[in-house]
């Protein structure tokens, strides 16, 4: 068959580049289900398949409870907080739902072939979560989602399959055939968009369901659309719908997927048959249908090809010889981490294990070469004992094939939560030194706007002037210097602990003696450059503490009391100050320098008798 090559125009290859994109970012996702095979980042607990005995006595525990939880009364959504007027007809709720409980399959329909089923709350009680730094991850989640993940009883994601078609970038890739023209179809249609995934939440205590909306910017007040099905208010926004069964129950998915959690009819299909025989207890179990995804995995190594990665590549070939993949995570079990697979047949079973064995020894070697050596040579008070735990941990991984059927087990290594609580610090320490690193880079990016924005300024000015509408102010130094950059939107001045709020910690040093005596002053490049100091040594933004901070986009700034200039900082501990200066360079005040020499400092290091002891001082790193 010929084939007409494809002359594109500036538009079709925008396009094309789009769609390339588009299709590389669905991709990524899905080779993500291959990563724990290459990683063995998911298992754990152990495989047991269920007989009828143990899925009744499964089933009665998860319905068990208190008559408040049986009778519904307790779940009872309350909904008043997002405009439901008082007595109106809402869904019932029904119990908590408890790890083990299997009535979340009559979410699963014959389109999805994956689904994970994780359990936050019985996971951060556990012995090991207790001694790891989680309240990082904890906090950050919260900002994020609005509420507190260690309240969730369980969390199901359900992914469906996407068809070939909407991996398909045009007809392929650089040309297409003639008989694409005869049956009038556009070679460049955009392609089908990617399958969203969907989740359920059940909490065990309610969350608030405003705090949800408004971190999702899916809050009526934030001009959402509000749709009902089922009864039940749906809000969307930017991104997938939100919905609140009942007040103990959270949905997010598509709005078109929503009838599928609103008026579960389910239950039924290849995943939901193969997840049947299972038991969810463990802190997080993955069922993925392999065979489900055949064809997709067929379309993305054609499209693909070299641009692969080559460490995820075997395990992109397993999809030829995998039919089910089941991954399990605990804590607490015998058996850290497991996953088991059932291949097509024995000699696929033989390919799989191969495979897996060349994956563990790729592990066990980084561990080897990056790991062991910094244990042994680390600040660990007994780093003997830290590689006793981490050696059993590495060479602790086993794989064992029984005709088709092949499992990877992790088994827990003793000592592992004395570990963890010896880490502890190092974690402390790591994170500390992190979030020191990323105020510094904001602040050097704020720099390189502030110059970008003199550079095109007709009068150099190094402060974006706010902008005003009949003689009032309606934006901020900060909202101009981001529209001056084109990049990082409000990310680079609000402080990630302050989302909610819109607040920002980087304020302008303003009061006696700074480069601006006051809030409204200006200053320019030239001024900098034919002054009588430095320019590394003129301050321009200070980095002041959370009680400090103000709205991004409001009035709002630094101003120096220089017989107390700490008192303007507001309560930065023990840690060091970070200060933009004028130069784009970034400078730490220590947080045992005298008043005296702050102040000399922030007003820009004036000739002083003492300049060189408040020198010494600033110099205390």
């Amino acid at each position: 068959m010929a084939s007409i090559p494809v002359m594109h125009t500036r538009t079709d290859l925008l396009r094309f580049r789009t769609d390339r994109a588009m299709k590389t970012k669905s991709i990524s996702c899905w080779l993500m289900l291959f990563v724990p095979l290459a990683l063995l980042g998911c298992g754990g607990g152990d495989t047991t398949v269920v007989d009828p005995t143990d899925e009744q006595q499964t089933t009665e525990a998860g319905a068990s409870g208190t008559e408040e939880d049986q009778s519904g009364t307790q779940g009872e959504p309350s909904n008043e907080s997002v405009g439901e007027a008082e007595g109106e007809n809402r869904p019932p709720a029904g119990p908590v739902v408890l790890p083990g409980d299997p009535s979340f399959l009559k979410y699963v329909t014959p389109k999805h072939s994956v689904a994970l089923v994780l359990h936050p709350k019985q996971a951060f009680e556990s012995d090991l979560a207790q001694e790891l730094p989680v309240e990082i991850v904890v906090d950050q989640q919260q900002r994020e989602a609005g509420f507190d993940v260690r309240t969730i009883e369980r969390a199901v994601v359900l992914l469906k399959t996407p068809s070939a078609d909407a991996l398909t970038v045009g007809r392929g890739d650089a040309s297409f055939d003639e008989e694409a023209l005869d049956d009038g179809s556009d070679p460049f249609a955009e392609p089908e968009p990617p399958q969203e995934p969907a989740f359920v939440l059940w909490f065990a205590t309610p969350p608030d369901q405003d705090e949800v909306l408004r971190a999702a910017r899916a809050h009526p007040d934030q001009d959402a659309e509000v749709t009902e099905i089922a009864g039940v208010k749906c809000y969307s926004a930017y991104g997938p719908s939100i919905a609140f069964p009942t007040d103990k129950t959270l949905v997010v998915a598509p709005l078109a997927a929503m009838p599928e959690f609103l008026e579960p009819t389910g239950g039924s299909g290849p995943l939901a048959e193969r997840m049947r025989s299972q038991v969810f207890s463990a802190d997080a179990v993955v069922v993925a249908d392999v065979a489900a995804m055949r064809e997709v995995v067929a379309v993305l190594k054609r499209d693909l090809g070299e641009e692969i990665p080559s460490q995820v590549r075997p395990f992109v070939e397993l999809a030829e010889h995998v039919d089910v993949v089941v991954a399990r995570a605990d804590a607490s079990a015998a058996n850290l981490l497991r996953i088991d697979v059932t291949a097509k047949d024995a000699e696929s079973a033989e390919q799989v294990r191969l495979t897996l064995d060349n994956g563990i020894n790729s592990v066990k070697s980084l561990y080897n070469f990056f790991v062991h050596g910094r244990i042994q040579n680390g600040p660990l008070p007994d780093p003997e004992a830290a590689l006793a735990v981490t050696d059993a941990l590495v060479n602790g991984i086993t794989v064992e094939v029984e005709g088709a059927d092949v499992s990877v087990n992790a088994p827990r290594p003793d000592g592992l939560v004395e570990l963890a609580t010896a880490l502890k610090p190092a974690f402390d320490a790591a994170r500390k030194a992190a979030v020191a690193t990323q105020s510094r880079n904001n602040l050097k990016m704020i720099g390189i706007g502030l110059h970008v924005y003199a550079e095109g300024d007709a009068n150099n000015a190094l402060i974006p002037a706010p902008r005003t509408e009949n003689g009032k102010p309606v934006s901020t130094w900060r909202v101009e210097t981001v529209e001056a950059i084109k990049a990082g939107g409000s990310e680079l001045f609000v402080d990630p602990n302050l989302v909610n709020e819109r607040k920002t910690r980087y304020l302008l040093v303003t009061g006696p003696g700074t480069l601006f005596p006051k809030s409204d002053s200006t200053l320019t490049l030239r001024q900098i450059e034919t002054g009588d100091r430095p320019a590394s040594n003129l301050p321009i933004v200070i980095e002041v503490g959370p009680d400090k901070a103000v709205v991004y986009d409001q009035p709002g700034d630094f101003v120096l009391d220089p017989e107390n200039p700490r008192a303007a900082m507001g309560d930065t501990g023990e840690d060091f100050v970070n200060v933009l200066m004028s130069d784009g360079s970034v400078q730490r005040i220590p947080p045992t320098a005298s008043d005296a020499a702050v102040t000399w400092f922030l007003q820009g290091s004036p000739a002083h008798p003492k300049a060189a002891e408040f020198r010494a001082e600033l110099a205390r790193q």
